[in-house]
């Protein structure tokens, strides 16, 4: 993704946000437009300085963001489990497998390692 990519997925993204219903199409897109974002303001030299002054994003806070922006709750997340796995692996008391995030990247069209905690992704 270069500066005119970024652009132009931010307004997307924007677009896709309004309030409207998401077809399932529609949040692929989404999904896919913020990650390749936040890649983009993660890896991009013009986010260097205002990076250095945050955390980076962990694939848990990846998930919570996309949680928030589709309006999923735990019961949502089968590729994670029932509802008290997804509280388990959003509040820090058990890792994202691998396994639950390839599932999760083949649900949101994203690459594993958005979602992997052990970097074997």
């Amino acid at each position: 993704m270069n500066e005119v990519d970024y652009v132009r997925a931010t307004v997307l993204l924007d677009e896709l946000t309004d309030g409207h219903a998401l077809s399932r199409a529609e949040e692929r897109t989404l999904v896919a437009l913020e990650v390749d974002i936040l890649a983009y303001e993660r890896d991009s030299p013009q986010f260097e300085a205002f990076n250095a002054s945050f955390p980076t994003a962990t694939p848990v806070q990846l998930l919570k963001d996309v949680m928030e922006t589709l309006q999923l709750t735990g019961s949502d997340l089968p590729e994670i489990g029932d509802e008290a796995a997804v509280a388990e692996v959003l509040g820090g008391k058990r890792p994202i497998s691998d396994h639950m995030a390839a599932a999760l990247a083949a649900r949101f069209h994203t690459k594993p390692s958005a979602f992997a905690q052990t970097g074997i992704c």
